[in-house]
């Protein structure tokens, strides 16, 4: 019993990161003319579910009994890949980051104000295909890296079991 209790911890943590970026996908189906509040709105709470699950993955896969704990360090190619890996999950939270804050921006500019400088300021470096792009972009790099984790550490676990064939 206790042995399906440690597979299903892991799963669970998986699934955060899953549903993070499922929810940020719904987020970008969503057409923005004429919805420009409520879109970045969704962005928001979107992107902040996928930065707090992001972290929390990262923490979770790189300590010492994380997830690529489970990966045959002995194997110098595996260990390359799982290095390659870690070092992506710092270029990624950067890039959300960044789309976080170009995010803010927009949803700033529509927010009621009596300032107009601060409107067309901000409309001056509005545009949403860009935002929706490089949301785009950094989902399918997500969705890429996280792949890249499952085939990584199932290799080193099928190496490890095909051993004693």
């Amino acid at each position: 019993m206790s042995q399906s209790i440690l597979q299903s911890q892991p799963r669970r943590k998986e699934d955060a990161i899953v549903q993070s970026l499922d929810r940020l996908r719904k987020a970008l189906d969503t057409s923005v003319p004429g919805r420009e509040r409520p879109w970045t709105k969704a962005m928001e709470v979107a992107l902040s579910g996928v930065e707090t699950a992001l972290r929390r993955h990262i923490n979770e896969a790189e300590d010492p009994d994380g997830l690529f704990a489970e990966v045959d360090a002995t194997r110098p190619s595996l260990a390359r890949q799982a290095n390659g890996l870690c070092s992506d999950h710092g270029e990624l939270l950067k890039q959300l980051l960044s789309l976080e804050e170009e995010v803010r921006r927009a949803a700033d500019a529509f927010q009621p104000s009596t300032d107009s400088s601060i409107r067309t300021e901000a409309g001056v470096v509005l545009d949403f295909g860009t935002i929706r792009q490089q949301a785009e972009q950094l989902l399918a790099a997500l969705q890429q890296n996280h792949e890249a984790e499952t085939l990584l550490v199932m290799e080193s676990i099928n190496t490890d079991i095909g051993v004693g064939d």
